[in-house]
Order: C-alpha cells, then sequence, then structure tokens
C-alpha cells in the first residue's frame, strides 16, 4: 500500500464509508460528467495501491465525496512534488 493509497483508506474509514457509498456519490454529485465517477473497484485499486497517479478529475471527485481539502488531497498524492510526511 503507498501513502496515498492509505490515506485514502483511513479518510474513507473514519467517516465509515463503503467503497460502494463513494461509488454512489461520486454518480449522485456528477450525474452528468462520468469521467469523474470513481467505483468501487478502481477505489480499491487505489486504496491498495495497485493503481496509482489518479487524475485530476478523480481527485476532485475523492475530495467532494469524502470533504477533503482538494489542496490536500493534492499534495498527498504528489502534485506538489513528493506526498508529505504524515
Amino acid at each position: 500500500m503507498n501513502h496515498f493509497g492509505e490515506f485514502i483508506l483511513k479518510q474513507r474509514q473514519v467517516q465509515d464509508r463503503s467503497r460502494r457509498w463513494v461509488e454512489r456519490q461520486s454518480k449522485l454529485l456528477f450525474p452528468d460528467e462520468p469521467d469523474r465517477h470513481i467505483s468501487h473497484v478502481y477505489l480499491k485499486q487505489l486504496e491498495e495501491g495497485s493503481s496509482s497517479n489518479p487524475g485530476l478529475l478523480k481527485l476532485r471527485t475523492l475530495s467532494a465525496v469524502l470533504g477533503i481539502n482538494e489542496k490536500k488531497l493534492l499534495g498527498v498524492a504528489g502534485f506538489f512534488g513528493e506526498a508529505p510526511e504524515e
């Protein structure tokens, strides 16, 4: 598991949200923007580190769905250089 994946997993668990809940919320918040939808399978891959480098739209969607500060999430994802230590 990578730092980004651990961060997303922790944020989701703190809120007691399932991967399927995140998937549903991404579709509810952005019904006309399928590129922003996050499947539960993709989220699992991100959390486990088997998929990396999510695009900006996916990161913004995760930010909106989980209520994470967008700048913080982009930083953890490495958009501003190396991910910060927590």
